[in-house]
């Protein structure tokens, strides 16, 4: 091997070693910002999850006797239909 051709060899793969390392560190900030993200979205999720719970419990709490009233409703209304099931 001719010491022109090591040398462009020896270039090259300084080339791609660098290449790989660039690669390597751009993959590394992007995964560590991807986390940062996620870790973000993970926050606000469970905020508006624990405030919907909250609504939620606030709604019911309002609504209890409109809501006991429809339950009871539903449940005459199933009884009915599971007795006239068996007439036809």
């Amino acid at each position: 091997m001719t010491p022109a051709l090591f040398i462009f060899i020896l270039n090259q793969v300084l080339e791609r070693t660098k290449k790989q390392q660039e690669m390597e560190r751009e993959l590394t900030e992007r995964m560590i910002q991807l986390n940062d993200q996620m870790t973000t979205q993970l926050a606000t999720y469970e905020k508006d999850r624990r405030q919907f719970d909250e609504d939620r419990a606030l709604w019911e709490a309002e609504n209890r006797e409109a809501l006991s009233l429809i339950r009871s409703s539903m449940d005459k209304l199933d009884k009915t239909r599971s007795k006239r099931k068996g007439l036809f």
